[in-house]
């Protein structure tokens, strides 16, 4: 099944990025990249993603305070998944903002159905 929608990647680790984007791209979703807050802000300004999947911890910004930045911006329009290897529960990243929740490490099909939850649903 091909799929459309176009996702951005937040994460500083180059290797999850590349995973992630040949995964996806192989669903058929176009993916943009940023490795830090500051290009994902700058990134989501040129173009609103369909889905953003956003890493916890980054060395310029915690993925928290750019959701945040992104709620005050985009309100819950814009659907924003995080992934984390740490202890987070995923309820009080959904109460801070999150639509989602990825545990680091996760399985490719979970990440190909998270990403269809949000990014199909919206365009239909």
């Amino acid at each position: 099944m091909r799929r459309t929608g176009d996702i951005l990647v937040v994460d500083d680790e180059a290797n999850i990025v590349d995973l992630i984007s040949e995964v996806l791209n192989e669903e058929g979703y176009k993916v943009r990249r940023a490795h830090d807050g500051a290009s994902a802000l700058i990134s989501i300004d040129v173009c609103l993603p369909s889905l953003i999947l956003l890493d916890m911890s980054m060395p310029d910004m915690v993925g928290t305070t750019l959701l945040h930045q992104l709620r005050q911006q985009h309100n819950d329009e814009l659907p924003v998944v995080i992934m984390t290897a740490g202890a987070h529960s995923p309820a009080a990243l959904v109460a801070q903002g999150a639509s989602g929740y990825l545990a680091k490490p996760f399985d490719l099909n979970d990440l190909i159905q998270c990403v269809s939850q949000y990014v199909d649903v919206a365009a239909v």
